[in-house]
């Protein structure tokens, strides 16, 4: 039998060998020749690229870009450097950015300046010029938009956000501090397109969930907890205008909210989640007779709401630092 040499594979043979591999042994692969070097490069190995709890050198977030990321988890990183991506436009259409405290503001602002093509974005912590670059760079592509786990989105900034983004599908304005001004624009302004919204912590109010649901009728998906300040008057709204679509809805129970209220949403056919925040803690026999008149609605006494939500598998990479050698 004749001896095969790494030489004698077609690229497109080591490019499936390479695939199986890791980020860190991607890059030590790059080392051994010029030849693979170059393979180690095709756009098909640096699709998916997940850098949760890493100490990043700026070269290699360059290199990932450089490379054709389309989806890029920074969450918990510290970034080593300045960022240089000018003149890059990134192929980024996911980006996820968590408590990024070691990440600066300067490092921030030249990665979202060099994203024009962005369907989902995920991140906590904005700035005048951040906004700018998601609204004025992205806002025709995007779709998922989380800024949640915030304090007080500006007035101007919910406009860019309403005014730019017009083809979102789900979004998560879970604020604290929003104002009145804030709140009443973005209801009267956000795209009907919404499917999917999260207003958890938001301090609504009765006549701004009428103008909401009236204008975004397609929405499948509401999270209201922690929002204490709509009474029954909400329910009926809902009930009213989103009887066709609405399919999961969480809401805190208090006061202003009653049982009998709520049993009326079995007449809401899709619905099939109801999350109802401390509704045990309040009257234990109400939440069971609410189970027991809604058979077909998984029903707890929690919320979990999660706006962005990637199937795709994220690479990860064991070491707890790249070395790009």
């Amino acid at each position: 039998m004749s001896i095969l040499e790494l030489e004698d594979l077609s690229d497109e043979i080591i490019l499936k060998v390479l695939g199986f591999l890791d980020i860190k042994n991607l890059l030590r692969v790059g080392h051994v020749s010029n030849r693979l070097r170059a393979i180690s490069k095709d756009e098909t190995l640096w699709q998916k690229v997940n850098l949760h709890g890493k100490c990043v050198p700026t070269e290699f977030l360059e290199m990932v870009l450089e490379n054709g990321c389309k989806y890029l988890k920074l969450s918990n990183i510290k970034v080593e450097g300045n960022l240089n991506l000018k003149g890059v436009k990134s192929k980024l259409k996911y980006l996820h950015m968590e408590e990024t405290g070691l990440f600066s503001n300067e490092n921030l602002e030249i990665l979202l300046q060099s994203c024009h093509s962005l369907q989902k974005l995920q991140m906590f912590g904005i700035n005048q010029n951040i906004v700018e670059s998601i609204c004025l760079q992205n806002g025709k592509t995007l779709e998922v938009l989380d800024l949640s786990r915030g304090y007080g989105l500006r007035p101007k900034w919910i406009e860019l956000i309403t005014r730019h983004c017009v083809n979102l599908k789900e979004a998560n304005f879970n604020y604290y501090g929003l104002k009145e001004d804030s709140i009443n624009y973005l209801v009267k302004n956000l795209t009907t397109k919404i499917e999917r919204l999260c207003l958890s912590c938001t301090p609504l109010k009765d006549e701004q969930v009428k103008v909401l649901v009236s204008r975004c009728n397609k929405i499948s998906v509401l999270d209201l907890t922690l929002v204490t300040s709509i009474t029954d008057t909400s329910i009926n709204y809902i009930i009213e205008h989103l009887k066709s679509t609405l399919e999961e809805l969480d809401v805190q129970d208090d006061n202003d909210i009653s049982c009998d209220k709520l049993l009326q949403l079995r007449s809401m056919h899709r619905l099939k989640i109801l999350n109802l925040l401390s509704f045990t803690r309040s009257n234990v026999e109400e939440f069971k007779r609410i189970q027991r008149a809604m058979p077909h609605v998984e029903i707890s006494d929690g919320t979990y709401f999660k706006i962005v939500k990637d199937k795709n598998r994220i690479w990860e990479i064991s070491s707890s630092r790249l070395d790009l050698f």
